[in-house]
């Protein structure tokens, strides 16, 4: 790294790249991540932390809804219904039905995972 003016600045060093489905699979692990500290924090009252990371689970989730492509048919509108599951758990704040959607969440993330290896593939050929 260097520095300009005193402050550190972007590192001259070529940043990793991470294909589609890593950062997807990244998506799905922060989304994960939050619903639990959602549960956790109700549990423990906290309902400041409840509500920051719900926020936090609604704008990942919603990032998986966006990236859907819609025309390439059933399964991105499968998907676009359960993220709206997850999204009405969320809004609701009812622990079964947000544990209900976490299931959902990782089920959902277990397959992209199981076709990880293929996607990244694919992708590094152009194909997708």
């Amino acid at each position: 790294m260097y520095q300009r003016n005193g402050h550190v600045t972007k590192s001259d060093v070529d940043p990793v790249v991470a294909s589609r489905v890593d950062m997807l699979l990244a998506i799905y692990d922060g989304a994960l991540e939050s619903i639990d500290n959602v549960v956790l924090a109700i549990a423990e009252q906290r309902t400041h932390e409840a509500g920051l990371s719900r926020s936090r689970a609604l704008v990942l989730v919603s990032l998986i809804e966006n990236g859907l492509d819609l025309s390439q048919g059933d399964i991105p509108k499968r998907i676009k219904e359960l993220c709206g599951f997850v999204e009405q758990a969320l809004l609701d704040l009812d622990v079964e039905k947000i544990s209900s959607s976490r299931n959902v969440l990782q089920n959902l993330r277990d397959g992209f995972a199981g076709i990880q290896d293929q996607a990244n593939q694919l992708e590094a050929e152009g194909k997708i």
